[in-house]
């Protein structure tokens, strides 16, 4: 048992997670769901481990450009996950309209080329 100061006291067969594993199991259709789940997570789980490997054995890449590769995908997962609010804070900033009128601009460029 915890301390009564922490709280609400709770035992250990509360705590137990084979205990909940076992629950569970009773139930014949979420056991086939947790299985199923958890089988289909262990192919990627393994492509995630060998991705780097794939990368130095069968296309050549360097140790470097490994490390470039891991660095590039890090900014670009950065940059995608901007939040919305920010990137329009930045058009704000940069004078939106400017910016907008500059991208029409190129887009009737591009269709005159044509």
């Amino acid at each position: 048992m915890r301390l009564s100061s922490w709280g609400f006291p709770i035992s250990w067969e509360q705590a137990d997670p084979f205990a909940s594993l076992r629950r569970v199991g009773k139930d014949s259709t979420v056991l086939l769901i947790c299985v199923t789940v958890f089988l289909s997570y262990l192919p990627e789980a393994g492509q995630y481990s060998s991705f780097f490997l794939y990368l130095k054995q069968v296309i050549q890449f360097s140790p470097e450009a490994i490390a470039a590769f891991i660095a590039m995908v890090g900014i670009l997962s950065i940059v995608a996950q901007v939040p919305p609010w920010m990137l329009s804070a930045s058009l704000e900033a940069m004078c939106s309209q400017q910016l907008f009128l500059g991208c029409g601009d190129v887009v009737t460029q591009s269709e005159d080329d044509e």
